[in-house]
């Protein structure tokens, strides 16, 4: 299994299964032709998700998060005022 990578180790051990059962007589080489297009076209979507999981920033989380942000500024901002006031 290659190191931080299962999607691409577990899309290569199904190449190499389906490519044992062609040579086995168990499979015809258009199906393995068929196999192994629909395994690479699966394997590009995987990447491309994998890929948008580490960089997306969930809407509703990012919207939490920056309302979260307003409201501590306003906290800090209205507490100078107030100990301005005070003092």
């Amino acid at each position: 299994m290659l190191q931080d990578d299962r999607n691409t180790s577990i899309f290569l051990w199904i190449m190499i299964k389906c490519k044992m059962m062609m040579i086995s007589g168990l499979i015809n080489p258009i199906e393995f032709t068929h196999i192994l297009s629909a395994t690479t076209n699966m394997r590009t979507i995987a990447h491309d998700l994998m890929a948008r999981l580490s960089v997306d920033l969930p809407y509703p989380y990012a919207s939490t998060l920056g309302y979260l942000v307003h409201i501590v500024v306003f906290l800090q901002v209205s507490i100078v005022v107030i100990r301005s006031i005070v003092v």
